[in-house]
């Protein structure tokens, strides 16, 4: 075994909240924006318009596989971690609640394969018991972190719900997104992304948005209370749920025919395996915590270590190496001066 990086991930853990009603400032645009202005080289980018550094370092060189895979993986950090989250305020006021939230993921190991879509589900409840639904704002988040944007085709088949079903990427990216697979609310789950070299990567969107998780609860109606007797409260919900949903990609298949599998972990890159069943040479394998010498965690003065472990992977040459990861918590207080957050 040979010592190959130390790779140091420093988790915060501050959020504050206030009654505020904006927008993402210019100043917080993260990933890689279409049309925007960077400077920077193999290491590197930063967006000039906001300064944001963007570290990506090839750990290993990219390894070609059969068909158009070339597996990369890099290490990734944004100086741009922390971002503002916002949601409605509760149905008795108006505005919104926005506070500052981080990944707290530092320095990270991210794959050159993969890709992420996004899309906003809307619940409207029409107060009568009727519910409908709507899928809108469509994104597709890159493995170099860019985001991009789309637009449905004009007199592209539209789903049950109404809503298109094709929609190409507004930049110059060449992305094609398909959706389909409707459920008994006629919202489509299933989703395919086509690149410029025609590769393509299908995924599905999580089916159980009938909870409240990640979506907010519904507003009900409620009477004012009168005397001494209980007001009475209608149950039935009323008004409109904007409910974020991921799709990661789980296969991305070749013009050829060559497919990749996606195995999506929280804590780890993607798992992948090719269409012979065989590991990527750069698959990792999480070993015991005990393992890993924490003398070799080199931590802030106000930070204190709360974990180190190694990751295992076998390189192109058929030899295992490790990566030792060190995680540490530490108190901040944030100064962002951005109004009403």
């Amino acid at each position: 075994m040979k010592d190959k990086f130390l790779v140091a991930v420093v988790v915060f853990a501050s959020i504050c909240i206030v009654a505020a009603s904006a927008q993402q400032a210019p100043n917080l645009e993260n990933g890689f924006k279409d049309y925007g202005s960077y400077d920077g080289g193999h290491l590197d980018t930063v967006n000039l318009m906001n300064g944001n550094l963007m570290l990506h370092v090839p750990l290993l060189p990219v390894y070609a596989q059969r068909g158009s895979f070339a597996p990369q993986y890099s290490l990734y950090m944004t100086s741009k971690g922390w971002q503002t989250q916002c949601k409605p305020m509760s149905t008795s006021s108006t505005g919104e609640v926005c506070w500052w939230q981080t990944s707290g993921a530092g320095v990270m190991v991210i794959s050159g394969e993969g890709l992420l879509i996004q899309r906003t589900l809307l619940r409207s409840f029409s107060g009568t018991g009727q519910t409908l639904y709507n899928m809108q704002n469509y994104t597709v988040t890159g493995p170099d972190a860019s985001v991009h944007r789309f637009m449905a085709v004009p007199g592209a088949p539209l789903a049950p719900t109404g809503d298109p079903t094709v929609y190409e990427s507004m930049d110059a990216s060449g992305y094609h997104i398909v959706i389909s697979n409707p459920d008994l609310n006629g919202v489509m789950s299933g989703v395919t992304v086509t690149d410029r070299q025609g590769r393509q990567y299908t995924g599905a969107f999580d089916t159980d948005y009938s909870t409240t998780t990640g979506c907010g609860r519904p507003g009900i109606v409620g009477i004012p209370q009168v005397g001494n007797y209980a007001p009475v409260t209608d149950d039935v919900p009323f008004g409109d749920q904007y409910c974020p949903q991921w799709a990661p990609a789980q296969q991305v298949t070749d013009s050829n025919g060559n497919q990749m599998q996606f195995g999506i972990t929280r804590i780890n890159p993607p798992l992948l395996t090719d269409t012979l069943g065989r590991s990527m040479p750069f698959t990792f394998t999480p070993a015991s915590p005990a393992t890993a010498d924490p003398a070799k965690c080199v931590i802030p003065a106000t930070g204190v270590l709360s974990a180190t472990d190694l990751i295992y992977y076998n390189a192109p040459d058929g030899t295992a190496h490790y990566l030792q990861r060190c995680y540490a918590s530490m108190p901040i207080q944030t100064a962002f001066g951005i109004p009403d957050v």
